[in-house]
């Protein structure tokens, strides 16, 4: 799948359960490390793929605002696809 815009970012951070997890993102291939970081759009198409892990993938998802984006891209708008918008952004 993938997300509707382009408007926020994902951080992944491995924590367990990673060996043989993988995140598909536009036709690249990613692993998870203990303590590493993956950062990526989601707009573009990915999937997981956990067929072949050991046990239960645990990873932390930090998602955030595209650091090009500003207050005025949300005026007249309550929420994102996702999020609620601040009141003082809208």
């Amino acid at each position: 799948h993938s997300g509707p815009a382009n408007n926020i970012l994902n951080i992944h951070l491995g924590i367990s359960g990673l060996e043989g997890a993988k995140l598909f993102i536009a036709n690249e291939t990613y692993g998870w490390e203990e303590g590493k970081v993956i950062a990526w759009d989601g707009s573009y198409d990915h999937r997981v793929h956990c067929l072949d892990c050991k046990e239960d993938r645990i990873i932390m998802m930090v998602r955030y605002m595209h650091p090009e984006m500003s207050p005025a891209h949300y005026k007249g708008h309550l929420k994102t696809h996702f999020e609620d918008i601040p009141v003082e952004m809208q």
